[in-house]
């Protein structure tokens, strides 16, 4: 931290890594979004290097020709991807799968073990996609290339954006077949909520992941569209205030119920359970959530 009145040296001079982890959900990859922003927007591609060939799309030589030389002019997020458009036109989606991880490096540091692929910057740093399984997926448009990514086309909304609005959740819930739980994280209904939050935002709402979606009633509706919301607004703030302009590890700690099994329930002190949904590890209060 510098002191009042010091101005804080360009990223390129500090030879301290800056580390970035989350689990790609929306409240973890805005607070990464904004950090990067601060880190590398208007930086020059100087090399891009793949360690695992199975990490790009469509190829990793194709990649490396159509980003040397560009200039990084946006980072963004859609859903559960990052988004990076360059100065001519072309765009890099990233998708950090389930233990993907940022870091951002000064140029000659050695990669660690797990890193997918490198972007290095003429500014004296590079971009490490790491990923110990070896999941994080990039996807790469030249520029001049027409109409969304494929990857993108057939996401649902923002949850926090005006497109997602109470009548079109009211629509979708009595389209969907199956488990709030699992409504709450098809991507093609509403983007960007994932594992962790859909249990919080289940348990603000006190309604059990287990019930039908199309059985909700209009103002369990009404009461979920807030919930989703303010969750998801909490959450970004609570991860902000912890990483700062840093992201070192998991920031989950904060959750209500999520990975909380045991634990008393912070409002009427039950234990949370633990149980599986489509196999996933689904938490809440069987009080609170009945």
């Amino acid at each position: 931290m510098t002191s009042k009145g010091t101005k804080k040296k360009p990223l390129q001079n500090q030879p301290k890594s800056v580390f970035f982890r989350a689990m790609p959900e929306l409240p973890d990859l805005e607070v990464i979004k904004e950090n990067l922003r601060k880190k590398i927007l208007g930086f020059e591609v100087k090399g891009v290097h793949f360690l695992k060939k199975s990490s790009g799309k469509p190829s990793p030589e194709v990649i490396q020709e159509g980003l040397i030389g560009e200039k990084l002019v946006l980072v963004d997020r859609r859903g559960k991807f990052l988004k990076f458009g360059f100065k001519k036109g072309s765009l890099l989606l990233a998708h950090l799968m389930l233990e993907g991880q940022l870091e951002i490096k000064s140029s000659g540091e050695a990669p660690e073990k797990g890193t997918c692929a490198v972007i290095d910057f003429k500014e004296g740093n590079g971009l490490h996609f790491i990923d110990p399984r070896g999941w994080t997926k990039l996807f790469f448009y030249p520029a001049g290339k027409s109409g969304e990514p494929e990857e993108l086309a057939n996401l649902g909304p923002e949850p926090l954006s005006p497109e997602f609005t109470p009548e079109y959740f009211r629509e979708g819930l009595r389209k969907l077949r199956g488990t709030l739980k699992m409504a709450l994280m098809e991507q093609e209904f509403i983007s960007g909520i994932g594992n962790a939050y859909s249990d919080e935002i289940l348990f603000k709402a006190k309604i059990s992941p287990l019930k039908p979606a199309k059985d909700l009633t209009e103002r369990e509706k009404d009461l979920l569209f807030k919930c989703i919301k303010e969750t998801l607004l909490w959450g970004i703030e609570e991860t902000k205030t912890r990483m700062g302009e840093e992201v070192r590890g998991e920031i989950r700690e904060f959750l209500q119920v999520h990975r909380k099994e045991g634990q008393a329930c912070p409002r009427c002190g039950t234990k949370i359970q633990r149980i599986e949904v489509e196999g996933r590890g689904t938490y809440f209060c069987p009080r609170c959530q009945r």
